[in-house]
C-alpha cells in the first residue's frame, strides 16, 4: 500500500484502460457499434472523475433561437441548470441549451489533420 495518492498515475492508468476499451470495441463489426462503444467508454471514465453537478450525455447543442449544433459525441454541462430535451426517449440525441453547456468532445478512431481541424 502506498502512503499518498498519485493523481498523474491514477489519470495515466484511466487512459491505459481506455486504449484496452477502445481496442475491444474495434472488435465489433459494425462502424456504428465500434463508434458507440468508444464513445461510451470515454464518457463512463468521465462520469468516473467528474465533480457532482456536471452531467455528461451526447447529442446537439441548442442556442435561443433553436440553431442546432453538429452531433456531438461528447456534452459536458450544467446538470442544475441545464435545459435537456430528449426526443423519444432517446438520450444519446438530446438537445441540450447552449447556456448549461461546459465542454463538447468528439471521439475518433483515426484523426487526420482535416478531421481535427473540422472538430
Amino acid at each position: 500500500m502506498q502512503s499518498h495518492f498519485n493523481t498523474q498515475e491514477y489519470v495515466k492508468m484511466l487512459g491505459e484502460e481506455l486504449v484496452y476499451e477502445f481496442c475491444k470495441a474495434g472488435m465489433t463489426t459494425h462502424p456504428h457499434a465500434v463508434g458507440g462503444g468508444r464513445e461510451n467508454s470515454a464518457r463512463m471514465k468521465l462520469k468516473n472523475i467528474l465533480p457532482a453537478g456536471v452531467g455528461i450525455g451526447s447529442g446537439f447543442v441548442i442556442d435561443s433561437f433553436g440553431n442546432t449544433s453538429g452531433q456531438c459525441d461528447i456534452i459536458l454541462y450544467e446538470e442544475n441548470l441545464a435545459m435537456k430535451f430528449v426526443v423519444n426517449d432517446d438520450q444519446t440525441n438530446a438537445y441540450y441549451n447552449g447556456e448549461s453547456v461546459i465542454a463538447v468532445g468528439e471521439v475518433k478512431s483515426v484523426a487526420s489533420m482535416t478531421e481535427i481541424r473540422d472538430a
